[in-house]
């Protein structure tokens, strides 16, 4: 969540400066529109770019992730080749 929240924090001061600029150029209006449109355009990408997660039981989820990382991170999981094993 941390980075989540600070690359939007981000996103937002820049288009705070974004309206500025883009106003010294257009008309005060135009560039907060255009600000908002281009907030929508990336809420909207992002929003069909997520898996939907509606009925799956993310903690199970989570649970499997952390056990699949400590698989791959033990020297046990290192084949003699030295590529990591597949995992079942």
């Amino acid at each position: 969540m941390g980075f989540c929240y600070n690359v939007a924090k981000s996103l937002g001061a820049l288009a705070i400066t974004g309206v500025g600029v883009l106003s010294a150029h257009t008309g005060l209006a135009t560039a907060i529109g255009a600000c908002c449109f281009a907030s929508y355009a990336v809420s909207i990408t992002a929003l069909l770019a997520l898996p939907e997660t509606k009925g799956i039981n993310l903690a199970e989820l989570d649970a499997r992730a952390k056990l699949r990382d400590e698989v791959i991170d033990s020297p046990s999981s290192v084949s003699v080749t030295g590529h990591p094993q597949k995992l079942t």
